[in-house]
């Protein structure tokens, strides 16, 4: 289900696109920002600079609340991490950006607020992850021996890659894709976008799999899972040379086709489109 924030920004996001606006000037959770400058709760942040962290990280998880912007994080071995972050401050040299245990934090010598636009980096690979933005993508890879990975952007793309042994998977985009490769060993992932597609290649030895979107296909390629729940209100479903124990299917208006895919029990639904089978699917 789409929140009303993400409502909002969908709609937002549409609207200046359909216009063609170039600099068009977008609000959203108190932010003003357009291709030039930055207003946090009426602050004008006109200040771009950006730094590094570079140090010791021995904590278990690492939380990023963000406004807007991308973030790409990898896996290391060593206990490290190495974080580029850039963002708008109200003064030059004004914001000290840090961890604070487990969040990145900033403090500011005016009192005013800092908007972080990017963050780019490494952590060590058995760090779980709670990153939570209002728009913007998010690129992981390389993480392994997890609890749980929890991402949300109200609008941006989310890709996963080489994620193994891990707990729980909760992705959520309101606006954007969701593309994911090589998971392996995982008790649980839940997928969601509001509106874009959900695509999943090269993942087995997965016990519950959910993917569920408001208007997107979804597509599922060499996957091996006990449970799968896929929804779409308008797309198609896709389950391609798979293996899988229980399959639910649902769309309001798409189809589902099956290929090459060899499942025990299913129960599909299709409210305006067709169910197609081919090779061995049964």
């Amino acid at each position: 289900m789409i929140t009303n924030f993400k409502k909002t920004a969908l709609m937002l996001i549409l609207l200046t696109l359909s216009l063609g606006i170039l600099n068009a000037m977008i609000e959203v959770k108190g932010i003003i920002a357009d291709n030039n400058t930055v207003s946090v709760n009426g602050v004008k942040l006109e200040y771009e600079n950006s730094t590094i962290i570079e140090s010791e990280f021995t904590g278990q998880k690492f939380t990023f609340d963000g406004s807007s912007g991308d973030v790409k994080l990898s896996g290391v071995k060593e206990k490290r991490c190495k974080l580029i972050i850039n963002y708008f401050e109200y003064e030059k040299d004004d914001a000290t950006i840090y961890i604070n245990i487990d969040k990145l934090a900033y403090k500011t010598k005016s009192g005013k607020p800092v908007f972080i636009s990017s963050l780019t980096g490494s952590l060590p690979e058995n760090t779980d992850l709670a990153i939570d933005i209002s728009s913007g993508d998010i690129d992981l890879d390389s993480f392994n021996n997890l609890e749980q990975l929890y991402l949300n952007s109200g609008s941006g793309n989310i890709k996963l890659a080489n994620i193994d042994e891990i707990m729980q998977i909760i992705a959520d985009t309101g606006s954007g894709r969701i593309r994911v490769r090589d998971i392996y060993n995982a008790n649980m992932v839940d997928f969601n976008t509001g509106s874009g597609d959900i695509f999943m290649e090269n993942c087995s030895n997965i016990f519950k799999m959910v993917g569920d979107t408001g208007s997107g296909n979804i597509k599922m390629n060499k996957i091996v899972c006990s449970d799968v729940q896929l929804d779409t209100g308008s797309g198609d479903i896709y389950l391609l040379e798979s293996i899988v124990q229980n399959l639910e299917a649902d769309t309001g208006a798409g189809n589902v086709i099956l290929k090459g895919t060899n499942i025990k029990k299913q129960n599909i639904s299709t409210g305006s489109g067709e169910v197609f089978y081919n090779d061995n699917s049964k």
